[in-house]
């Protein structure tokens, strides 16, 4: 072959090597290694199957060793929610590959590795079945099985079902007798009752433990769990109710957790103003039965300084109005009656606008204000926050910038003091000793 012919073939081998290593995946880390990275999944080819893309989790791997499946459940049905999360295990050592989510079809793909690939599901209400280990250059079926779950209904004294009830979840008994490092048993604190009065929830239990939970300390137990709950169901209309469970008392979904509610009584009615017949800017008032110390109901006062409540149920109710941390009034009534309230402070405080600077006289943009009127507000451009019509009398404040947290302590004079062209200015320096006199009770 002549020296032309040579250096034509080793021209086209050049054109094709340069070729295929375009069409190649991006190169990262070691030779034949990827990048699978969020915004490179997102458009692969799951994209026309419904898979889900691999969320912010970057590593290195061979193409050859991307992993495949489907995820279906006990019946063969594929689930249409949840995620993936992919480790590797290599020797001893175990690494995250990411998060995939699982497609509508139930299919999902994903970085793998040359080692095992273990998969751990990310569902509400499904488990695996067992330990999933994934096989890169193959599709696996993955399948899973129902959490066992905590059946209930809410209904009348007469059996017709309550809709659209909140129910919430709490430990039985007083909590000077409960461990406090135990927790509820449940995946949930809450949920809701459908049309026909149902809910349900799924218990916490453990997953199949595979070789990467093995190779990194053991399959860790249960955590400790509380032995007693009960459940606390409130609805519009309703008086609150309430019944305790454990576990086995409700294992038979056939005889479900039975929560009745009385309808309310009529509602109890009522009007708050301070001393000099002013309305409070930011009051509400809260009932808490006296025979039944876990109902509570809450309203709002408006800007006449009248409230109403309903849901209240038979007896006595203890009767609270609050503003900024800061107790008005009390009473103690029945629904159906109406109520005036005396408040002990000043309604029309001064406006108040607290600054946040850094210890260079920056302002701090962006911090995270708490205490008397203030409710987790940021601060501006500027490093300000605002309230109007603030309480007079010792106020507590926790400023949050990052990590640094800082405590001051102010006093709010009245109106009068201030007079009403202009609000009254505290500054919080971060790093500085807060001041006293010490917050307000209930900060």
């Amino acid at each position: 072959m002549s020296r032309r012919a040579w250096l034509g073939l080793l021209a086209t081998a050049i054109l094709v090597g340069v070729a295929l290593w375009t069409l190649r995946p991006r190169l990262r880390g070691e030779p034949g290694g990827f990048s699978l990275r969020g915004d490179e999944a997102a458009g692969g080819s799951m994209g026309s199957r419904g898979g889900g893309g691999v969320r912010s989790a970057e590593v290195d791997l061979d193409a050859s060793y991307v992993v495949r499946g489907e995820v279906v459940d006990a019946e063969g049905v594929p689930l249409t929610e949840g995620a993936l999360l992919l480790r590797c295990l290599q020797g001893d050592a175990v690494r995250v590959l990411g998060t995939v989510k699982v497609g509508e079809n139930g299919v999902f793909e994903g970085p793998g590795c040359r080692g095992q690939v273990c998969a751990t599901l990310q569902h509400a209400s499904q488990t695996p079945a067992e330990p999933w280990i994934l096989r890169p250059g193959s599709a696996t079926i993955l399948r899973t099985e129902g959490l066992e779950r905590l059946w209930g209904e809410v209904v009348t004294p007469s059996g017709d079902p309550v809709e659209a009830a909140r129910i919430v979840f709490l430990p039985a008994g007083p909590a000077s007798d409960r461990d406090p490092l135990a927790l509820l048993p449940l995946a949930t604190r809450s949920t809701t009752s459908d049309a026909d009065g149902r809910f349900s929830v799924a218990w916490i239990q453990r997953p199949p433990c595979g070789p990467c939970e093995e190779a990194v300390g053991g399959c860790p137990e249960l955590p400790q769990f509380v032995d007693g709950l009960e459940a606390l169901a409130t609805a519009s209309g309703f008086a609150s109710g309430r019944t305790g469970f454990d576990r086995e008392s409700v294992a038979d979904p056939d005889s479900p957790l039975r929560i009745t509610l009385q309808r309310a009584e009529d509602l109890l009615t009522g009007q708050l103003l301070d001393a000099n017949g002013n309305a409070y800017a930011r009051a509400y008032v809260l009932a808490r039965s006296v025979d039944r110390p876990r109902e509570q109901r809450r309203a709002e006062v408006d800007a006449e300084g009248n409230f109403e409540m309903d849901g209240l149920g038979p007896g006595p109710h203890a009767v609270r109005a609050l503003q900024d941390g800061v107790e008005l009034a009390t009473a103690e009534a029945d629904a159906g009656a109406d109520v005036e309230l005396l408040g002990s402070v000043d309604a029309l405080g001064p406006d108040l606008e607290v600054s946040v600077l850094l210890e260079n006289g920056r302002s701090a943009v962006g911090a995270t204000v708490d205490g008397g009127p203030f409710h987790g507000e940021k601060t501006d451009m500027k490093g300000r926050v605002r309230a109007t019509a603030v309480l007079p009398g010792p106020m507590g404040l926790r400023v949050r910038w990052g990590v640094r947290t800082q405590r001051a302590s102010v006093e709010i004079p009245t109106a009068q003091d201030v007079g009403t062209a202009h609000p009254h200015r505290v500054e919080i320096r971060l790093g500085e000793e807060p001041a006293h006199p010490g917050p307000r009770p209930g900060l």
